[in-house]
């Protein structure tokens, strides 16, 4: 079964270590900063309780434009490339992939 555009960006935001991390995401290779951060409406909240955020709405909409484009793509290789352009773009508005960190109940880039 292969994944969705949504699944592999959000495996691509969440730096989940897949063969292009090394091109997408540089930084993943150093230990993320475990800064508490507060969400921003730009920012996409990892989580079920969260699909109304106007970041998550934002990726849902980009995730929509794009869904045909990656579907009719061959080869996985080049459908993490894609993704990863998208995850790129959504970085470059000003957008993080944030998780929130059950231990602290604080928000985690």
């Amino acid at each position: 079964m292969e994944d969705t555009l949504a699944d592999t960006l959000v495996d691509l935001g969440n730096d989940i270590k897949l063969q292009t991390d090394k091109e997408f995401f540089p930084q993943s290779n150093q230990q993320a900063s475990r800064v508490p951060v507060t969400p921003q409406p730009t920012d996409v909240l990892f989580g079920q309780n969260h699909k109304m955020h106007p970041g998550n709405v934002g990726l849902h909409d980009l995730i929509s434009k794009h869904a045909d484009e990656y579907e009719n793509m061959v080869g996985r290789q080049r459908k993490i490339e894609f993704a990863g352009r998208l995850v790129l773009r959504i970085k470059a508005a000003g957008a993080r992939f944030l998780q929130l960190d059950k231990s602290s109940m604080q928000w985690m880039e």
